[in-house]
């Protein structure tokens, strides 16, 4: 049976970098030579410079919770065992003017406040019912008692 289910193809498109890099642990963003920012999303030519000479650049993983909402009645109903879910927009350490669309993993909500630190940790996406194997960077915050930062 196949499944038509909103899945991110991570063997073709212009997101094949970023999946690479979260399977083999690592977050990924494409960054422009010319003026040296991120540019995410992808579409191979510099939103703020006009640039065209983009090259993926691997990053630290690290940054802060800008925005997020909480999901409790997920829209595909495939979906409705992993609600709720925090749905979230990250500012990276490297441009804190990019926004990476993410999921927060392992927060309680009464814990999220904007700046708070948070880090990429590489996890399957968690489509309950569905085999997928794909790799994706989600972020949860960093344990500040452990001594990371």
């Amino acid at each position: 049976m196949t499944q038509h289910f909103p899945l991110p193809d991570p063997e073709h498109g212009p997101f094949t970098p970023l999946w690479k890099a979260a399977g083999e642990g690592q977050f990924a963003l494409p960054r422009c030579r010319s003026c040296g920012k991120l540019d995410w999303y992808p579409r191979g030519e510099c939103r703020r410079c006009g640039g065209d000479d983009i090259e993926w650049t691997v990053l630290s993983g690290r940054g802060e919770l800008f925005s997020w909402a909480i999901v409790h009645r997920a829209l595909d109903p495939r979906l409705a065992d992993i609600a709720p879910y925090i749905s979230a927009i990250v500012t990276l350490e490297e441009d804190p003017d990019c926004r990476f669309v993410t999921r927060i993993i392992d927060c309680d909500e009464q814990h999220l406040r904007a700046g708070l630190a948070v880090a990429a940790r590489f996890a399957d996406l968690g489509y309950p019912g569905l085999i997928i194997g794909t790799i994706a960077p989600l972020f949860t915050p960093v344990d500040l008692r452990r001594g990371a930062r």
